[in-house]
Formats: structure tokens, sequence, C-alpha cells
């Protein structure tokens, strides 16, 4: 079976591993030119990729589950009106 660049550059767009298809090229003519050990070139691929995940948590940090879940709940605007069985929620709550 013979596997081209661009067959594995989809396979990496579909893994959403960007950052080893942007550096991919350039990794391959690094480790024919140096003639480099497989496990040397392949832990520099890994490393590409977990750098561009770390740069790109420092431009989008991920909010906590919790702030995402608070923004889209509605503001209270009293005392709860929703019920536990057919009671006022108060009520259930020991």
């Amino acid at each position: 079976m013979t596997t081209t660049l661009p067959d594995i550059e989809r396979a990496l767009r579909l893994l959403h591993m960007s950052g080893v298809r942007d550096t991919l090229e350039t990794r391959v003519l690094q480790a024919q030119g140096s003639q480099q050990p497989f496990l040397e070139t392949f832990a520099l691929i890994l490393q590409d990729e977990l750098d561009r995940r770390r740069s790109r948590l420092i431009e989008h940090p991920i909010s906590s589950p919790d702030s995402r879940r608070s923004s889209r709940l509605p503001k209270s605007t009293g005392p709860s009106t929703r019920s536990c069985h057919g009671k006022p929620v108060s009520r259930c709550i020991p």
C-alpha cells in the first residue's frame, strides 16, 4: 500500500491535528536530509502538535463548563416556581 502526503494530510485534518499537518513536509525533508532516526522524527512531529495546541489555549482559553452553563441560564426573578413531584421545591428539600 502506497500512502501519499495528501492522504496523510487528509487524515490529519480529520483528526484535527493541524500542528502536525502544518509541519509534516518540513519534518519529512529534515529527517531525510539528516537520516534522523524514526523515533526522534516522530517525537518532533508530536511536539509540533503539542506546541500548536498550547498556543491555541493561550489565544483562546477554554472556559469551564460551569461558566458556559451559567451564561445560558435565565436570570432569576424571585422565588423559584419550579415543582418537585407536584410540590413547591422548598417543600421537597429537607
